[in-house]
């Protein structure tokens, strides 16, 4: 189980897919020097905060962030609430 991402995994800037479900880190990187993300699975980790301006990635399609101990604001609550409700989004955000 690892608890932190490491900074130098955005030398992989061709990888579409990270899966780094079921560990303990709690907290993420700015990952926008990995433009060819789709698909990012972080759920089953000990992550309070999160970095919402992920969801402008381009290419994200999947964003999966259930069980995690996240401490939201209720404007973040309401935000994420209807986020999969609203039509102009590409990404499938699993919360």
């Amino acid at each position: 189980n690892i608890a932190i991402i490491p900074n130098w995994i955005t030398n992989f800037s061709n990888l579409e897919r990270l899966d780094l479900s079921y560990n303990k880190i709690f907290a993420v990187p700015d990952l926008f020097g990995m433009p060819s993300l789709s698909e990012i699975d972080l759920q089953e980790n000990e992550i309070a905060h999160f970095p919402w301006s992920l969801l402008e990635k381009p290419k994200l399609r999947i964003l999966v962030l259930k069980n995690n101990p996240f401490i939201l604001s209720e404007g973040e609550r309401h935000f994420l609430k209807n986020y999969n409700d609203t039509e102009s989004t590409q990404l499938n955000l699993v919360f």
